[in-house]
């Protein structure tokens, strides 16, 4: 049951990930097309989303995934040494998948010379990507994370 719950909802904040990440990516793409003065419908909007959590998927699941993977083991460790932690998971999850996120995008741009989400080139869409990240986190903490009891001496 143990590592049942821990794929599970490591599994669910990945999906999550993917399908937030995409729509805030088709978000900014529309949003800069509106203001070039582009008119965009909502069913068009809503198509392009849907189009967009498929087809990102497949390049978003193994590079975030291995991300929030190594993130969430570590931060697992360090919940088990730090008290402090042991009483805030949900919270040192989210950092540990915004600083995944954040990390995974700006080692991409450094090393190639790209952002791999254009909506990473500003900062907005940068942060933006790092709360899908924190929300992944949360999400797994909230579902994947077994709580502990505290030993007391």
């Amino acid at each position: 049951m143990y590592w049942r719950r821990r794929i599970f909802g490591f599994i669910g904040s990945v999906l999550a990930f993917d399908i937030l990440a995409a729509g805030v990516a088709t978000h900014f793409v529309l949003s800069e097309l509106s203001k070039l003065g582009v008119e965009i419908a909502f069913q068009t909007r809503l198509s392009t989303t849907l189009y967009d959590i498929i087809g990102m998927a497949p390049t978003l699941t193994p590079i975030f995934g291995i991300g929030l993977l190594i993130a969430f083991a570590v931060t697992g460790l360090i919940i088990r040494k730090l008290p402090a932690a042991q009483n805030h998971p949900s919270l040192a999850y989210a950092i540990a998948g915004f600083a995944s996120v954040m990390t995974a995008l700006l080692a991409m741009e450094a090393v190639f010379g790209l952002w791999p989400i254009p909506a990473a080139r500003a900062l907005s869409g940068l942060l933006a990507l790092g709360a899908c990240g924190a929300i992944a986190g949360y999400i797994y903490a909230r579902f994947g994370h077994q709580q502990t009891p505290t030993p007391t001496h």
